[in-house]
Formats: structure tokens, sequence, C-alpha cells
């Protein structure tokens, strides 16, 4: 094993001491630190909401809570984890502390702006649960019509807020990667030698730059509707599906971002820890941007199918299908890296197999939802809620885990309990599998997605999905626990273990 020396692998957080250091810090390293406690907190808060939303499916009548408990539930799970722990994690985590050092750059280009970012997080984050509080947040995670204007009335606005909040600091945030990787590249370094790392968290930063201004215009317009303007109600000439049309587009690009930041992570622990040189190295670049561009020319993908056209149902469906293409070309070069001998199971290995998995399945069901018309008969079931999960939600749960700790004793000088972590991973794909593989029973079978109740004929795939998620919630919450252990009292590390 290659022992690099990482010195003073903890001198960022040694420098200066006291709050306000923190506070205002324009350090990458700290405010990578600060996203990482932050996002922590929604992501436990996101794994809550899933052990008792699994209660309420144990029983088919759903005795355990009301129905607008459960309305409450699910959204505010959804909302938690997509906007609050999906969208931002790996690119405020594991992208602020890494991609300057990985390029040569000394910081950030914005770094008061990198900041701001962190507090528009939080402020969103705070607005979000406030209105949890007073009970509002009933609408579902996308906030779609007439559920909005059904909800609590104006009490949903701290919500949309603060959800809008967070969809720009994630924005802001993957601006500042791009003009990053743009103009703050050592000397030398052509855009053909920038680490696969940092070219996945180029490509995930450009689309949610892109797309944020669209996620804006669709949640002004929504505030207008819950103030009483009522730009989506047919009877004031306005256009009932405009939000939906609005919100999609986003949404299903932006979704899949983060996916891409992933595919860089897994590529450097793959090829680190395997000890390989990455099989053809442009081409899994090539494919990276590839699925960006597909993802957001299929953006109409979910719009419903009455409303999208023929033209645009046609092309979406012909763009998510071509998603396979790079998908496979990615796997393909893994395992051509992936050599007889290489294999080594390490706890971010685990985590490597796992994406490879999980990834894979998520590529496969996407060509069931675009094939028309299988599709249209699988939109909105617990099939497209499985697919979800697959493919971007697994996928980017498993790359943070696997690349936290991979890069944990760079980032904290000290190392975790390597056996524990080892059964944890293999906890995680063991409940993921076993709470989502029923889901795509239940979703051929027509269950919809989002039911309080259920016919009884589902019981038992819901009672194994509801064991699932609980072995899920063990698996991820343990992390949450030893990690920061290891962060005070772990063995200390004088080089990378992996290099």
């Amino acid at each position: 094993m290659n022992t690099t020396q990482v010195p003073d692998a903890r001198s960022y957080l040694q420098t200066r001491r006291g709050i306000w250091s923190w506070l205002l810090t324009t350090d990458h390293k700290r405010i990578a630190i600060l996203y990482l406690a932050s996002i922590t907190i929604f992501f436990v808060l996101g794994a809550a909401t899933t052990s008792l939303l699994g209660i309420e499916a144990l029983q088919p009548e759903g005795d355990a809570m009301s129905p607008e408990n459960f309305d409450r539930m699910f959204t505010l799970h959804g909302l938690c984890m997509v906007f609050f722990f999906l969208l931002p994690v790996l690119t405020g985590v594991l992208g602020n502390f890494l991609v300057p050092l990985r390029i040569g750059a000394s910081n950030l280009a914005f770094p008061r702006l990198n900041l701001a970012t962190w507090y528009l997080f939080v402020a969103g984050g705070l607005l979000l649960l406030a209105s949890t509080l007073h009970g509002a947040v009933d609408a579902g995670w996308s906030l779609l019509l007439p559920y909005s204007a059904q909800s609590s009335g104006a009490e949903l606005v701290p919500a949309i807020l603060g959800v809008l909040l967070a969809g720009v600091s994630v924005g802001l945030m993957g601006l500042n990667m791009v003009v990053t990787v743009h103009r703050m590249r050592a000397p030398g370094m052509t855009y053909w030698k920038v680490p696969v790392f940092v070219w996945g968290q180029y490509a995930c930063g450009l689309l949610l730059a892109l797309l944020t201004p669209v996620l804006v215009a669709a949640l002004a317009l929504l505030l207008r509707n819950e103030l009483g303007y009522a730009p989506f109600v047919a009877e004031t000439s306005g256009d009932s599906l405009l939000f939906k049309k609005l919100f999609w587009t986003y949404a299903n690009p932006a979704l899949h971002a983060p996916l891409l930041a992933g595919i860089g992570v897994m590529t450097k622990v793959l090829t680190t820890i395997s000890g390989r040189v990455l099989y053809d190295r442009r081409r899994v670049i090539i494919a990276i941007m590839a699925i960006a561009l597909l993802h957001l020319l299929a953006a109409g993908q979910s719009f419903a199918p009455e409303t999208r056209g023929i033209y645009v149902g046609n092309l979406s469906s012909l763009f998510a299908l071509l998603v396979a293409v790079p998908s496979a070309a990615i796997i393909v070069h893994w395992a051509a890296t992936l050599q007889p001998g290489s294999q080594r199971f390490t706890a971010p290995m685990l985590y490597v197999y796992t994406f490879i998995g999980l990834f894979t399945i998520g590529s496969a069901t996407n060509l069931f939802l675009a094939a028309s018309p299988l599709g249209s008969h699988l939109q909105g079931t617990a099939f497209g809620v499985a697919h979800l999960h697959y493919f971007v939600a697994g996928g980017v749960i498993t790359a943070f885990l696997g690349g936290l700790h991979f890069w944990w004793p760079e980032i904290t000088g000290r190392l975790y309990p390597e056996m524990l972590a080892r059964a944890v991973a293999v906890v995680v794909f063991v409940g993921f599998n076993l709470m989502f593989l029923p889901q795509f029973l239940l979703g051929y079978l027509g269950m919809p997605s989002r039911m309080h109740a259920y016919p009884p004929d589902f019981q038992v795939l819901k009672v194994l999905s509801s064991a699932g998620a609980t072995i899920l919630v063990a698996g991820l919450v343990l992390p949450a626990l030893y990690l920061p252990w290891s962060f005070f009292w772990g063995h200390r590390s004088t080089s990378h273990p992996w290099e």
C-alpha cells in the first residue's frame, strides 16, 4: 500500500478556535464540515420519518397515524431527503473539501458565496421545520397542486420559502464549483488531466446551476398562489398544470445530478483501493457528461401523458432510454478496471460494490419507465418510487458513505473502526434491497405511491418492505454514531490508508 503522507490533516481545525471562527470562515474545508454537521441533522430526521412510514405500512388499514399525519410525514420525508440531503450532500461536503485540493487551488472561486450558500441552506431548513411544527406541510414533497392549494393556507408559505432557499443554495454551490474548475486549475492542468472525481462534481454543479432559475420561477408563482393571486387556477385564467411542468423540468434532471458526482466519487475509490488505473478514463468522462445532457433533455418524461404531447413524449422517452448507454459504458469500464486479484473488501470498497448493484438495477428499471405505454402504467406507482430510490437515493447515499469513509483520515486525521464499518455496509445493502425490491412488484400490480391504506393482498410485500426500512435505518444511523466517536477518540492517522 502506498502510504502517501497527509501532513497536518487537522490543521484547518486548529488554526483558529471559537464559534465565530467557524460562523465567519471562508475556508472551504471548514465550510464542508459545517455542511456535514447540518446535513446529518436533516438526514437523521428523514431517516426517522422513514421508520414512521414503515410502521404505518404494517397494517392495511393504516392505524398507526391519521391520513393527515401520514401526508405530513410523507411530505417531510421527501423534502428533507431531496432538498436537504440528496441535492447538497456530495457537493457540499466532499466537493467543498476536496475539489480545490485536487486541482491545485487554494479555495473555491467565490469563498464568501460559499459560506453564504450554507447560511441559505440552514435558513431554508429552519423555515421548513417551523412550518412542520404548525402542521402545514402536507402537500407532498413536490408541492403539487391541488394538494398545495388544499393544504393549510398561508402556513405553507414558510415551507415553500425553505425549499426555495435550499434550491438557490444548491444552485449557487454548483455555480461556484463550475467556475472553480474553469478558472482555478493549477498551471498545466488541462481539462483531460482533471480527475474524474472533479468531472463528476463539475457535471453535477453545471446541471444544478442551469436548472435553479426554473425552480425559482415555479416556487415564486406557487407563493403567489398561496397568497391569493392564483396563477394556477383556471377560473382566473391560470394554468393548473403549469406548476407541475415547471417543477418537473427542474426536478427530473436535478434529482439525477448528484448521481454524476457519485460516479466521480466511486471511480476514485474503486481505482485507488484496487490499485488499478481507470480503463479509458476519457470515455468515462464523456459518459458522465452524456448522462447529464440526456437527463436534461429527458425532463419531459415526468409530465403527465395527457399534457406532454406526442412529440415531447416520444423525444423524452427516447432520451430517457438513451441514458442507459453511457450508464452501461461506465459499469463496463469499472469492470474492466477491476482485474482478477485487485478486489478488496474494505468498507469504502463494499459501498462501491453496493453502488454498482443499485446503479445497474436503477438503469435497467428506467427502461421500463421510459417505454410507452408500459411507462404510463408504472408512472405514479410504487415502481417509480423504487426506481427513484435505486437510481438516485441509493446511489447518492452509498457514494456519500463510501467517499466519507475513504477520505475520513484525510478530513479528520483519525481512523474509524474498520470491521464495524464493513458490517454496516453489508447492513445497508441488505436493508435497501429488502425495502425496495418488493415495491417493484407492488408498483407492477398497480399500487399507487402515497397510500395511507392499501388492499390486504399487498400486506406481505408491504411488511417485507417495512422490515427492510428498519434494517436500512439502523445501517444509516450507525455511521452517524461511530464516525463522530472516531473524530475525537479514534486512532491518529499519519498517512492516508488507501493511497
